[in-house]
Order: C-alpha cells, then structure tokens, then sequence
C-alpha cells in the first residue's frame, strides 16, 4: 500500500517536532520560566501558520497536434514523432494552442505568461518545429541557425537540452546545439565529454557538441545564454552565426524567464536583442518571430497590466507588441486558462465519509473494485442516476468518479471559496464542513480524493491543490524580574507599570543544567541588551549566570579544565538591581543606584569567546567547537534540519520505472531491495549557495546520526530479553548491531565485514563515551552502563564503619570507575582509533594517573590542594551526609587509599586485567580500563532499570547513594523515575524510539558544481537515488525535476515571485497535492512576511519594467557594434591587450580611430537600427558625434582606457630600468612580469572593465578559487565576482562545496607575471579614500587628506587577485559553518576629474538647502583582514591573515618546499566605476543622527525607484560626512560602469518632486501606527538588501524632516496635482 502524503497529519507533526525541539533545547531549570515558555509555545499561530490552501484548478484543454496538421495549421512532418516523445493525440493547453495559431497562422510576436507547469516550452518549440519540418518538406533545410533560445542561467539552457535530445531523436535532418562556456572548442573532446555525463551513451547524430563543429555547419536551433551572445557577436571567429551564406535563416528569438529582464539588465538585454537583429535581420529576410516566456510576470488580469507585460515586450524585443481590449488578434500576451468547476450543476452532495473511504480505496489498490466503488458511493447517497449517467463514456475508474464529484455541492463550494485568492484550511473547513468537529480532516480527504480524479488519464485532477505550511524562528528570550518574573519571545526593551518602564534582559540557557543567563553589555553602569545604535558598532556579548540563592562555589572540576584557572574568578561576581538595570562588581562599597536590595540579584560572569560560553560554571559541561551556554536563538541549520527531518518522514516513496526484463542467458544480476532505500524526495532552497552547500552536509551528517541511533535502539528492543538475562557488553552490542545492519544492507557491498564491525564500534563508543551529554542514548535514559565489580572484589571494612551498605560501596565504586568511561580513558578495540574525528571535539586517547595531570592523562586525584575533581566532590558530598568530620579531607585520603591499596595494589588483586597500564613519554604510567567490564542496563521495555535524576542539574544516572547527586558541586537530591514517563515529551527521545528507519541521502546542488555534476546529481535526483536535494537559486527557474510533492524553503524568498517559482516546482507529475513548507529566519525580512504569509502566497507581482533612454548602457553598445566591425575586418587586433594597444603593426586604438573616421556605412546602418529612433539626434547617430565620447583625447572612453594601460607599462618601465641600473634584478624581474601580466589581458574583458564596451553579463570582475589540483575539487569550480570573493575567497577564509571544506591558502600567481600595487590612502573621520599605482603614488596621492586636512588613520598597498586563489587540501565539515576571515568594506574613491557630464548645483527646496553633484566616480571593495593585512609568500603566493612574527614553513600549491619570502601587510582590493549623486545637506552640519540619515537615504531611494520608474534594485547609496560634519547622501548605481539612472535625477531637475513621493511613501504607510510611526517596514523603508539597518530604519524621522519643507498631506497632494 503507498503511504499517502497527509497534510493534516503532517503539519501536526512538523509543528508538534519543531515546538519538542524547542523546549527539548531550551529547557530551564526554573520551573517558573518552563511553564511560561510551555505557555508561549502553545499559542496559537506563535510559531506556525497554516496550512494554506491554494487551488491549482486544471488548465483548458485545446486541440490536439493532429488536429492542428488535419486543420493545416502546422506541418505533416509531425507525424513521424512517437507519442513518447510528442503525443499527437494528447491535447494542447488552450494557451499553448493560442499561442502556436498566433504564431504559425497570425504571425505574432508572443508573450507567453502562464503559471509554473503549464507547458510554455510546447508553446514555442512547436512552431519551431513546424517551420523546420515545413522547410525540411520543400528541402531547403540546410545548416545555419533558425531559432536562438536565449536563457538566464546554463541550468535552464542544460535542461532544454534534455528535452531537445528526447524530442528530435527521430528527426535527425533537425540539428541543435547548445554554447556556453562550458562548450568545449575540439569535438573530440566535446564527444569523450558527452559520453562521461551521459554513462558512455552515444550523442545523436544532429545534436553538435562542440564550437568546432557549430561554426563548420551551424545548428537549426541554438541554446546560449545572453553572456555568450555578447561574445558571439565580438568575436571574429563567431561571425559565421551572423554573416554569410548560413546566417540566412534566422526566423525565431525566444527568450525564456523573461521577467528577469527588468531594470538595467532589461536595457543592456534589449540592445543586445537589437543588435542581434542589425546582424541576422536584412532587408532580403523576414523579421525575427520574438516569443517572451514566464510564470511570473505579472500577477494581475486587468487591461492596464495586461497593456504594461505587452509594451515590456516591445521595450525588450524592440518588436510590435500589444494589448487590445476586444480585439483577440491583437492580444500577444498569451494567458492560462484555467476551468471554471464552479459552474457544473449540482446534484447535492454525498455523506460527508465517503471522501476519506474513497480515497483509502483507492490508495490500496492502482485498479479498485468498480463493483465496491459503486457500492460505496450508493451507500454515501450518491443518486442512481448521476452513477449511471457517469459510468457513460467512462474509460476507467478514474473518469467515472470524476464525472461523480464534477456535480458534488461540496467541491463546486469549494472551487468557489479558492477561486480568487488561498485561503487558511481552517477558514474553508468551517464553511464546507459547517460545526463537524473533524472538518479539516475530512476537507483534506476531500481535496486528496478531488486530486486523483481525472476526465482524462493526461488531464489535470478535478481539483489540483497545493497547501503551505510557514515556520518562524524564535526572536530571542527576555526576561523581567519585576514586578514578577516573566519571560518573553519577541524583542523587549522592558515592562511598563503605572507608567514607569522596568528592564528587560535578554536571556540564555545552560544546554546541560538548564540553568539561567542574562546576556548583554555594560553601558554606563547598566546592562543593557545587544542592540546597536549604529549599523557596525558590535560588542562584544557577556553572559552572567543568575545565581540561585547566595552565591556558591562554580569553580570547575579539574578533570574539565584546559589549563589550572578556574571558569571564574571573584572578581567576576556581580549585583544586579532588576528594577532599572544598575549592575556592580560585588566587592564595590555602596550601590550604584537607590532601588533597594530587595530588587539586586546576584551574578556570576562566564568566560566567553566570540559571543560563546564554552564552559558552564554550574555544572561544568565544556564543548570545545560549540557554546554550551545558547541565546533563545535558533541555528538556521539546526531548526530547518529538524524541519526537513519531520517532512521527510511524511513525503511519499517515489513510483519507480519498472525496467523491462530482457532474456538474456547472461544476465546475472538480481536486484536485493533494502527496507532501509527510499525514494522519497524533497527539495530544499536556500538564498545563498553556501548555505545550501553547509545544509546539505548539515542536515546528511545529523540526519546518520539519528538513523544510527534508531538502529542501536532497534537492536535493544529485538534483544531486550537476552540482554536483562544474559548482562550484555558494548562488545556484544557490537556483533548484534552489525548482524542487524547487514541484513538491512546498510553499508554499501565493497566494505570487507571488518571495516563494517569497525563502524559499528564507532558508532556504539560514541555513546558509551558519553559524547552527545543529554541528548546521548544514555542521556535519555534508553541506556545506562554499570561497571561490573569483579566477582572476588569485597567491600572494604573501612567503608562498612562509616555506615554504608555493600550495595552502596558497589555504586560509590562504580561511580567513581565511570570516570575512566566518561572521560574517554579506556582501552578502544581493535582498528578503532580514538583521535579519529568521529570523536570530535575530544579525539584524544585519555588516561589516568594517581596524580598530577599532564597533556591527555587526568589525574586521579586533584592534582592541587586548592582544585577539585567530580570523583573527590562527590566522596565529600556523601561523608558529610554521613556526618563525618573533615569530610573534604577524608574525602581525598579516601580516593587515595581506592587508588593505591584497591585498584592498582600488587597482585593478588580483585582487579587484576580490568586496567591496561602504558608507559607514555613526558607522563610516565598511565591507565586505562577494559571497556568489556561495563554491562548494559536498559530504561526501556517492559520492566526497565531503575534511573534517578537530580531536579536541580537534570543529571540522570543508575546508581543512588543517600539521594546524592554526583554532579560536580551540585547539592540536588536524586528522585528515582521512569525514563518513559519522565522524557516522553523530549524530542530527541521520540525521535530516537519512533523515527521509521529509513536512509536519507543528501546532495548539493548550486552554481559551485561543474555542469557535469550538477548534470549527474539532478539525475540521480529524478531517478530518487538522492532523496533530499539542497539547492540554490539553481532550481528554482523552470527545472524539469520529475514528480515531487514536497518543498522545503530554508528562508523567506525575496519576492512572490520567487515564492512562487519555488513551489512550483513540486506537484507538477504527481496525483497527490503539493505541500510546501517555508520556514522565517531571524531577520526582519522573514519576519515581515509571516505575520501574513498570503503576501508571498499571493502576492502582488507586478510586470518588469525599463526603459531604453539610458544614454550610457546605449553608448557602451554602440561602442560594440563598431569595435566588432573593425575587428571582423582586423582579426589581428583582437585577443589580448597586447594585441589590441601594443600591436606591431599599429596601435589598435590609432587603426580603430582610423577606420571610424572613415564613417562607414555599415556602422551608420547598424546604428541607425539599433539606436532607439527618437534617441539619434540626442546621441548623435547621424552626424558621428558619438564618436568624440568614444575617441575624444580628454574625455574618451577608449582613449581613457588606452592611456591608463599605456602609462601604467611606462611607469613600469622606467621603474624596471631605473632597478636594472642599480642591479635590483630581482625587483626588475617583478617589474617585468607585471608588465607581462597587463599585457596579457583579454581585450574584451579591459574594454568592458573601462566602460567601452558593454560590462553586463561578462565575467571580467569573476575570479576562481582553484581546487582541481585535489581529487575531490575536480566536480567543483568555484568563482565569484570579485567584490565578494576579495572577502569569501581571501586567504585564510573557507569555503564548502560538494561535501568538503576549502580553505583559501594562495593567492594565485602566474610564471613571469607580478601584480600591480596600488598604495591607497583611508581618512576614518570623513571616510575620503584615495589609490594609485604604487610607482606613480608619491606624485598622485596628498599627504594629508584633502577633504577635512586630518593626517590618515590608514596607508598600505592593494593587490587585486586577479588570477584567483588556490586551496589548501580539503577536508570534511564539521558541525560549525566554515568562516571568512574577515568582510571586505566598500568606499567612495572618488569623482572622475574632467567627466563631461558632471553636474553641480545648489537647491532651496521649501526653504531645505541642498547641494547636489552628480557625476562619474569610483567606488573600492578593500579586505584588509581587520587591519592585519595579509602575508603573501613572493614565490608561490601562500598567504596567511596578519603573521607579523616569524612566518611558518610552507609548500607551494604542487606540495614542494617553499623557502620564498614574504611581503607583509598586503591588502585585497578592487575599484570599479559607477555613477554617483550627492547630496548634501548644508544647514545640517554636525547632525550625526545615524537613524535619521539612513531613514532619509532609503527613503529617497524609494522615492527616485517610483518617480523615474527604476527598478529599486539597480540604485543603492551610501552615506557620509564632508568637512564640518556635513552628512552627504551619496546614491549610485548598482549596475557596473554605471547606467546613468542617478544623474536623471539632476539633468531632469526632479529632485523637488522625488522628495515629494518621498514623503508620500513614508505618509501612506501604517507601519508603527500605534507608536506614533516610530517604526519602518516593506511598504516604506526596508527592503531585502538593506536588512543590516532595518533596526534603526524609522519613517516616522523622515516624516518629521520633511514635513518642515515640504508641507502636511494635503498640501502634498496639491504639488502632486501641479
């Protein structure tokens, strides 16, 4: 029977496993905090919202493809194709039909704006097909391309390519061909390639592989994406797609996921469309057929919106495109249609349990007994006659069932309520199900059954659903003492009574006792929680125990002590008044404040590193790798590992293909299914590809561990009996657990059984040692181990004087021998090595001595007068229970006495081969137990053991002495439970006990695989040989990913539309309904969208937008067509820089400036076509004045950049001269080799980085962290641009990729190539920055700073990595997220001196005095590693953060020793062009208000992004001070060599009406209403990128600056209306 995926039950346990998890991990010690927590989390819709129902309804059906060749629409050719590849007689969506008569027949250009799955590829690719197959029926098919598919990413492109390999299979006189960057040049190596992605299959014989090969004949149907399409049309070798006898045929241009077109990537996308037109659209040709697809365009149907997707696709394509209402020919933006259930009669409704009936019927069997269908729906009072009416032109039972619900009142109500917009489960439950206790229940039956039924087996379901499910993290824990203690999950600043506030403070929990911390800082004598008032300004966190009573002895047991300190000193006690916040050392005469002491409470001050507390000085847990002391602040990857965990457990098991059987005598190979293979799927989306990369191995590794656990138990509820009787050993758990993992086939067949026992020990010591605490099998109480006394030991006489029983020496002894188990001080077996990183973080072989402990050897006593260990407390604790006196010392003499004259006394011994003795250097003997002398004892079953549990510290343990607890310095007394009782709501426990034991295998998948890989694992994937893949951006645009029902977003998308392309993906093949489940990060964005989660679900998607008047993106493609008509006629130019400005022949830049004052026609030509119209005269099309912004000697942009190279090699010139002169060869070598490395440039790559040629879409700014000198970096290629890779990339920092971590160890460096320095200058008091190349910076750079006069804070060197970095080996992730060493910053360099476009001037807005000035400037990206720099080695580029001292010995990247020398204190940088605005604010100097300046920055911002009609995200700013504290709002745009969107605001005078909508935007919000508007939000102020100011973003400031200025509403909206 297949388990059917239930989103009731699932959301119940998903929601019940995630709140376990919470309280399982923040479980106080306070009974009082437990019970609010308890509390908090029981409230409805605290943490969870959902699930949402959403209506998917089927779309209409059109014609079929053989109806369209009856009807001559389209080609006879089409019946050659199989109906596996292209059914002929299955029907077209009616959008896909409309759109295939629309182009074939009405010859339209089309934007295909349909939802997710609703087959938009069909809608163009079939009259593709159609004009191909027509040309193939006249025989005029030759070579030379007739479609382009144009795609935003290689996966999409990819994608295609597997459908086109299906689809053409049969019609090999039809080529195709895919070219990106990762198409090889040689076909040979293309094919060898083809066969290693494709397991050795042979490529079609019409599908071209290489370049090679595609230039010789090129193919009918092109894949490519827009960044190859800018370097096909440059390149001479390229020329044969465009020009000449096959470049006359182009007919179609298809663009798919046209809504990422918008803003400045719309406009440069667009000239690159015109420019593509200008080459392959001549006179003697027809024009290009432009079809635009999407799912996410436009979420409206009104005629404006409709209108505006239309002329979107006129602005992109430069084509007719339009929207007229009445007028169905002259609508070219193609809908989805989806059916109208509502309007089918009704004959009533059914017994409301037949749903759930039904559908259990149909889950058992794949054929249903039709005679027990009817039988149930006659005894559900379905009338005859609508049964016999149905089982009329039924074909199976499918469709009859469907003809009986199509009339049934409760669906028609149904597709009514979800007709418009989702709705919350229990909102349409109540209206369907009207005052039935189980109506979601039964709803859900109802969708589920609705869902299966189909009028056709291709069709859609009667009723296709999706639910989502949203998550929210926890925001932090604050508590307040006064009045009354009380605890609170969102942020809280304090509490209010009769008008007067009292502190709240944040708080944190001992992961192991539970007990209480406040967490802050100490600002002015109060602790004050971790809010900055400024954006960057970071303290650092302290955590302060809140001390139970009087303050006791928290000093540490010495066996958990790193060093002899203690985890705290007296001086670290504190007093703190909870009634307002005053807090002193203790020590301090009188208090800081007059509350009174009922109101002080006392403290003690943890040691922390980083924000973490790695020791808890109550009750002595330490973890090295995690802080054992947590904020109420969840790890994104630990909450949405709990998450994925439930879901997976409730996703169904995919149906496989069955592979036919083929009669082969030699077939020997029988398939042995394995209880524990799953084919479930999901998909995981995360924003950031490193988190999807650290996920994935996250979520792999704690997932095994849970499975491993659930085994083990496995293994102790099979053998309960025999381990009672018999007394098992962990070695006899060992032989049993392999016995039972074999037989599930857990461990894959190439593991010898020595190797698999191995793993099975690793496993098993991993919980014997007590290395998870709590959450530990013994920790919950499923295990405990008890030391078996040897059978002659008796107790000794001493013992029984002081008034203990044997059975009490027996458990003292045994508590005291669990030491050697619990500090990993035994005997491992054989082949398993205790410093393995299993262990981690205590991977050590651990010993112990009598006394004195030294490296890994604890020392059995306290190895000082003044320390103490567990063992001695513990002694001490039960003789002064006794009533002993000196019990301390008595206690000690006692341990001593165990020691020497029991345990290791000479022979004869009780104990004689229970210890293993070892001489080691440095220590001398040490001992270890035999770990054979621990047996089991079980707390589960039927009569489990018997456990005790201390109510103070949480400790649990088998042995009860005087009720003493043997915690170190804990005075709890023990109460003996029962672990199934006591820890049935903990949620590792039930976790461990109930989770169905099923394997679970995780895989990346994001931009940081080779195509190959990625290629692989998205196979592996749609064949559910990988169950959870963990994905980035890569899979959420249009990725054919097979039947798959759940969905799993590791963050709040940024937009509805990625919302909504993301769960799109899941539901799409499958009878069951999609389920989604988005959980909302700690961070205001997420946090925004889960108060109403129908704003993601459905949301306003509004059509992209640009326009094509930006002078500057048009100018740079204007540059490009002439450069690439003089490089078709001047191959030898292009390539390198060399090539191009050192050329032997001539100067390229003098021979390009010959050959366009010639003014060819052919470039007058082109230009007149590419150029929008009404921009020529502007731009100077037809008089040539373009030229002199290209060529000018002043202001040029060729002739800018051809300077700087020209002079940057001169002055390395006279500078390699100068040092041959005064033999510094080796500074001459550097020289030279800089010198050879600007030289060897690419040409288009300079061009493109100085603004030439177009920037977008090339990867000039992208460098490599190189790994395939390592085995495993061989399936990666990690590259980022180079703003973010000068900080993820820079030495020292790590990156994970496909299950490793690389940690950034060289800067790349290339043979008899040096790197350019930069000397750079940084003012802190105005932020002025300022670089020039290091030979020519004591003649360019001032002295002092030229802005304020200050001396500067900073003056170092920069190099950019241009070449990339290398790794270091790689090595397995831990638990703990890889870091960067440190963030790169950005500045404002500076303006262009002498740019044309400049603009300067000074405004009275409303009596506000602003000075603006716009103009082209350069803004730099620097990583100075904290102000360490970096030490980077001369010869091999090794680098290390800082190192002042004596450099380490290295080896290069190839392992050789290395013995170069160091440069010390280098920096990482980068600039790049922009264009920039300032504004300043004259009458505001020394208003050092940070919240209102940023408010006002992104609030204008919003305010330009409106008015000018910009897409937000293409603008940014930034903020700072000129001379005399002047605050300057410096805006620029986001695009690379600017897109002159800044400057509008200046040239067209709009500055007065941008303030105006300004002020509007922050007046019209609601946000903070209740507070006077103190507040911001997604309709105001924040957006996604901004979120590191969110806290301080505040409208309410804006409002009051402006207001001044600028009037009240009304006033407001009369300037409007003027």
């Amino acid at each position: 029977m297949e388990r059917l995926f239930d989103p009731i039950k699932a959301t119940e346990d998903i929601v019940d496993s995630y709140l376990s998890y919470l309280r399982t991990t923040f479980d106080f010690s306070d009974r009082a905090l437990r019970d609010q927590l308890n509390t908090l989390m029981n409230q409805k819709d605290k943490f969870y919202k959902g699930p949402i129902l959403e209506a998917t309804p089927p779309f209409e059906n059109g014609a079929t493809i053989r109806e369209l060749v009856e009807e001559g629409v389209l080609s006879k050719g089409f019946l050659q194709f199989s109906t596996e590849n292209l059914d002929l007689d299955r029907p077209l969506y009616r959008h896909q039909e409309e759109s295939i008569r629309k182009i074939v027949t009405l010859n339209r250009n089309v934007i295909v704006a349909t939802g997710t799955g609703s087959g938009k590829t069909e809608a163009f690719l079939i009259p593709i097909l159609d004009s191909l197959l027509k040309e193939a029926e006249k025989n005029t098919l030759c070579p030379g391309v007739r479609a382009l598919l144009l795609y935003p990413m290689n996966a999409l492109a990819n994608d295609q390519m597997k459908r086109m390999r299906s689809l053409l299979a049969n019609c090999r006189n039809i080529t195709f061909g895919i070219y990106t960057g990762e198409t090889l040049e040689e076909n040979k190596k293309a094919e060898e390639k083809f066969r290693k992605t494709h397991n050795s299959l042979s490529p079609l014989q019409n599908e071209l592989l290489s370049r090679e090969k595609m230039r010789q004949t090129p193919p009918n149907i092109l894949i490519t994406n827009y960044a190859m399409l800018e370097y096909l049309l440059l390149r001479p070798d390229d020329n044969v797609f465009f020009d000449g006898d096959y470049a006359k045929f182009w007919r179609f241009l298809i663009l798919d996921e046209a809504h990422t077109y918008s803003g400045a990537k719309g406009i440069e996308t667009s000239m690159l469309i015109r420019r593509l037109k200008q080459r392959v659209c001549s006179s003697e040709t027809s024009p290009l057929k432009c079809v635009a697809t999407s799912a996410t365009i436009g979420g409206s149907r009104d005629a404006d919106t409709l209108k505006s997707i239309a002329r979107f696709g006129s602005d992109l394509f430069g084509e007719v495109f339009c929207w007229k209402e009445g007028v169905p020919e002259h609508q070219d933006v193609v809908l989805g249609y989806r059916r109208n259930l509502a309007t089918e009669e009704s004959w009533g409704m059914p017994e409301d349990n037949v749903y759930e009936e039904l559908s259990l019927e149909l889950d058992n069997s794949k054929e249903p007994d039709t005679s027990r269908l009817l039988a149930m729906l006659s005894k559900a009072g379905v009338p005859n006659q609508i049964i016999e009416s149905s089982k009329k032109n039924s074909k199976d039972w499918r469709v009859f069932l469907y003809n009986v619900f199509k009339g049934d009142s409760r669906v028609i109500k149904l597709r009514l309520l979800l007709e418009k917009v989702p709705k919350e489960i229990s909102e349409v439950a109540s209206e369907i199900f009207t005052g039935d206790s189980d109506q979601k229940r039964k709803l859900v039956s109802m969708v589920a059954l609705a869902n299966k039924l189909k009028h056709s087996t291709e069709d859609l379901a009667l009723l296709h659903a999706r639910y989502h499910l949203f998550i929210k993290t926890l925001e932090g824990g604050y508590v307040s003492f006064y009045p009354e203690k009380k605890l609170f999950l969102e942020k809280h600043n304090g509490v209010i009574v009769d008008s007067e506030e009292y502190p709240a403070f944040e708080c944190a929990v001992c992961q192991n006792c539970g007990q209480l911390y406040l967490v802050g800082y100490i600002v002015e004598e109060k602790l004050k929680q971790d809010v900055a008032e400024i954006p960057g300004d970071k303290h650092s966190l302290q955590f302060y125990l809140v001390v139970d009573g009087g303050f006791a002895d928290y000093s540490i047991a010495e066996d958990e002590l790193e060093s002899e300190e203690s985890a705290f000193a007296p001086e670290d006690e504190y007093l703190l008044c909870v009634k307002c916040g005053s807090i002193q050392k203790r020590d301090l005469l009188g208090n800081k404040c007059n509350c009174g002491k009922d109101y002080t409470i006392q403290l003690i001050k943890a040691k922390s590193t980083s924000d973490e507390v790695h020791k808890c000085p109550k009750c002595g847990t330490s973890n090295s790798l995690f802080s054992v002391v947590r904020r109420l602040v969840l790890g994104d990857e630990s909450a949405t590992s709990v998450l994925t965990t439930s879901l997976y457990r409730h996703s169904q098991e995919m149906e496989m293909e069955v592979v036919p059987v083929v009669d082969d005598d030699w077939d020997t190979y029988t398939e042995v299914p394995s209880p524990l293979r799953s084919t479930r799927r999901l998909l995981a989306f995360s924003d950031s590809r490193q988190d999807a990369a650290f996920f994935s191995t996250y979520l792999s590794d704690s997932y095994s561990q849970i499975l491993r656990r659930r085994l083990i138990v496995d293994v102790f509820s099979a053998n309960y009996q025999r381990i009672v009787k018999d007394g098992w050993s962990i070695n006899d758990l060992a032989e049993c657990v392999l016995t039972y993992v074999d037989q599930l086939g857990f461990f894959s067949q190439e593991k010898s059984r020595t190797e698999r026992k191995k793993q099975c020990w690793y496993w098993i010591l991993y919980e014997f040692l007590a290395r998870s605490g709590r959450n530990s099998l013994e920790g919950l109480g499923i295990v405990g181990y008890s030391f078996r006394i040897p059978d002659q030991w008796k107790p000794p006489k001493r013992l029984r004087e002081m008034g203990l029983s044997d059975q009490e020496i027996t458990d003292i002894y045994r508590e005291l021998l669990d030491s050697f188990r619990i500090y990993g001080a035994i005997e491992f077996p054989e082949g398993v090595r205790p410093t393995d990183e299993f262990f981690e973080p205590r991977n050590y072989h651990y010993s112990f001595k009598l006394c004195g402990r030294k490296h890994h050897a604890n020392s059995w006593l306290p190895s000082r007068d003044y320390l103490s260990n567990r063992r001695l407390d513990y002694l001490a604790k039960i003789f002064l229970k006794l009533g002993i006196q000196n019990h301390e010392s008595e206690a000690r003499n006692l341990l001593r006495k165990i020691w020497e004259s029991d345990l290791f006394k000479d022979p004869p011994s009780a104990w004689r081969g229970v210890f293993v003795d070892s001489i080691e250097n440095a220590v001398g003997t040490v001992h270890r137990a035999r770990y054979e002398y621990w047996e089991l004892a079980m707390g589960i079953g039927d009569n489990p053991n018997a456990f005790y549990r201390c109510p103070k510290c949480g400790k649990l343990t088998l042995r009860c002495v005087h009720d003493i607890c043997p915690s170190y310095k804990c005075d709890g007394k023990l109460k003996k439970i029962n672990p199934q009782e006591e820890m049935k709501d903990n949620h590792y426990r039930n976790l461990y006990m109930s989770i169905e034991p099923k394997l679970m295998e995780v895989a990346e998948h994001t931009a940081q695989l080779t195509s190959q890989n990625a290629a692989e694992k998205q196979d592996r994937f749609y064949r559910g040989e990988i169950n959870v893949l963990s994905c980035s951006t890569t899979f959420e645009l249009g990725i054919d990913v097979g039947q798959l029902e759940t969905i799993l977003m590791r963050n709040m998308p940024p937009t509805p539309a990625n919302y909504i392309q993301r769960a799109g993906r899941a539901g799409r093949r499958s009878d069951s309904t999609a389920f989604s489940l988005t959980y909302a990060k700690r961070r205001s964005h997420d946090l925004f969208y889960f108060k109403d989660p129908m704003k993601m679900v459905s949301g306003v998607i509004k059509p992209p937008k640009f326009e094509i008047k930006n002078l500057k993106i048009i100018l740079r493609h204007m540059n490009s067509v002439a450069i690439a008509a003089f490089w078709k006629e001047n191959p030898e130019y292009f390539g390198s820089c060399e090539s191009f400005f050192f050329n032997q022949k001539c100067s390229g830049t003098d021979a390009f400036k010959e050959f366009l004052l010639k003014k060819p026609d052919r470039i007058l030509c082109a230009l007149r076509t590419v150029v929008p119209q009404e921009l020529h005269q502007k731009l100077g099309v037809d008089n040539w004045s373009w030229l002199d912004k290209l060529m000018s000697n002043t202001d040029g942009s060729l002739a800018i950049a051809t300077e700087k190279i020209e002079k940057d090699i001169e002055a390395l010139e006279v500078n390699m001269q100068e040092s041959s002169r005064c033999k510094e060869f080796a500074t001459a070598k550097k020289m030279q080799e800089t010198i050879k490395t600007l030289m060897d440039r690419q040409i288009i790559g300079y061009l493109s980085q100085n603004n030439v040629i177009p920037k977008y879409g090339f990867p000039v700014d992208v460098i490599e962290l190189q790994t395939y000198h390592y085995p495993q970096g061989k399936t990666i290629e990690l590259s980022r641009d180079m703003k973010i890779a000068l900080s993820e990339y820079a030495p020292e920092s790590q990156v994970i990729a496909d299950g490793y971590v690389w940690t950034s160890r060289y800067i790349k460096r290339r043979q008899g190539k040096e790197f350019p320095k930069n000397r750079f200058v940084i003012c802190n008091r105005c932020g002025y920055f300022a670089s020039s190349l290091e030979e020519r910076s004591e003649k360019e750079l001032p002295e002092a700073c030229p802005v304020c006069g200050e001396q500067y804070n900073y003056v170092g060197s920069y190099i950019t990595p241009e070449f990339g970095m290398i790794g270091d080996s790689p090595v397995k992730p831990s638990a703990k997220k890889p870091t960067k060493t440190f963030s790169s910053r950005y500045y404002f360099s500076s303006k262009i001196n002498g740019d044309p476009q400049s603009n300067t001037s000074h405004e009275n807005i409303g009596g506000l005095d602003l000075s603006i000035s716009s103009s082209e400037g350069t803004l730099a990206v620097i990583n100075n590693a904290g102000g360490k720099g970096f030490s980077v080695c001369r010869n091999c580029g090794f680098a290390l953060v800082g190192k002042d001292e004596k450099l380490e010995k290295h080896s290069d990247p190839l392992g050789k020793k290395c013995k170069g020398l160091f440069d010390r204190r280098i920096v990482l940088g980068y600039e790049f062009l922009t264009d920039i605005l300032e504004i300043s604010f004259d009458d505001y100097c020394n208003e050092t208000d940070a919240s209102l300046w940023y408010s006002l920055l992104y609030g204008i911002l919003e305010g330009i992004s409106s008015t000018l009609e910009i897409d937000r995200t293409d603008i940014n700013g930034v903020f700072r001070y000129k001379p005399n504290y002047l605050p300057t709002l410096v805006l620029f745009d986001s695009v690379p060599g600017g897109a002159g969107h800044v400057r509008r605001v200046v040239h067209e005078r709009r500055l007065g009406e941008i303030l105006l909508e300004t002020l509007r935007i922050v007046e019209n919000c609601d946000c903070g209403k209740e507070n006077e508007g103190k507040a911001s939000c997604y309709g105001c102020l924040r957006n996604y990128s901004n979120q590191f100011f969110h806290e301080i973003l505040d409208r309410s400031k804006v409002i009051g600056f402006l207001q001044p200025y600028l009037g009240t509403r009304a006033k407001l909206i009369e300037r409007i209306k003027e």
